[in-house]
């Protein structure tokens, strides 16, 4: 959970009742520059970030879960009143979501 590059999440599956099984991949900047252009606009050297495909890819699985959430990134916030360890992958001890999911059950 301390990984501080990037991930990519590959993949979501229930293999059973109520199990869990998450397939993530890591990524790193390439070192290969390229121009990219998006409506009028050119971005000069511009370095994609890629699945670094020498690292293997976590699995992450659970036996059980109760609910799940994905959000991109670019629309994501953490509220500041939220508790949390980690960087890329956080474990949440205090949160909004975790709110909302105790006052469901």
């Amino acid at each position: 959970m301390q990984w501080k590059g990037y991930l990519f999440l590959d993949n979501i599956v229930e293999p059973g009742t109520n199990s869990l099984r998450i397939s993530i991949n890591r990524a790193s900047i390439s070192s290969k520059g390229e121009d990219v252009s998006f409506d009028e606009n050119t971005f000069n050297d511009v370095h994609p970030i890629e699945i670094d495909k020498t690292l293997p890819v976590i699995h992450l699985e659970f036996d059980t879960y109760v609910a799940y959430s994905v959000f991109d990134e670019s629309f994501h916030f953490v509220n500041q009143e939220d508790n949390f360890l980690g960087n890329s992958v956080r474990l949440f001890t205090k949160s909004t979501y975790l709110d909302f999911i105790s006052k469901g059950l």
